[in-house]
């Protein structure tokens, strides 16, 4: 639940939380995703949740060539969460790219394009093809 109320820019508060009070946070909040249609609300509430259960419970192999972890870098509460908890699952080289930010906001602009430049990089570094839209089309634009 704490994910969830991520999404809606809140902290938690400690102890447990039932999915109907974080429902009524979220929509106290005054934040996007409180103000979010009910139905369409409990469904990412939902989304979130089996999100979890899937990691918790999934069974994962390693990864057998090099990856690229991008860390959301701004404090969090959380003192657990470090990269290297990825070294056991990559089997090759694990580059950690800190980027100062929350982890939601990885996904905003201008957040997004840094981490999209880490990937293009990435891409360019390793060889791998680049697909252009736009020669695709003959227009060139």
């Amino acid at each position: 639940m704490v994910g969830v109320l991520r999404l809606g820019g809140l902290d938690a508060p400690a102890g447990r939380l039932e999915r109907d009070e974080v429902l009524g946070l979220l929509r106290r909040s005054g934040s996007a995703v409180g103000s979010l249609p009910e139905t369409v609300l409990r469904g990412c509430v939902a989304s979130v949740v089996e999100a979890a259960r899937l990691v918790r419970t999934s069974r994962q192999t390693p990864l057998p060539g090099d990856a690229t972890l991008v860390v959301a870098a701004a404090p969090r509460p959380e003192t657990w969460v470090d990269a290297a908890g990825w070294t056991p699952w990559v089997r090759g080289d694990l580059r950690v790219v800190h980027v100062e930010a929350t982890h939601g906001a990885l996904v905003r602009r201008p957040v997004a394009d840094e981490v999209g430049a880490v990937i293009a990089a990435e891409v360019a570094r390793a060889g791998l093809p680049r697909e252009d839209r736009r020669d695709e089309r003959g227009d060139g634009g």
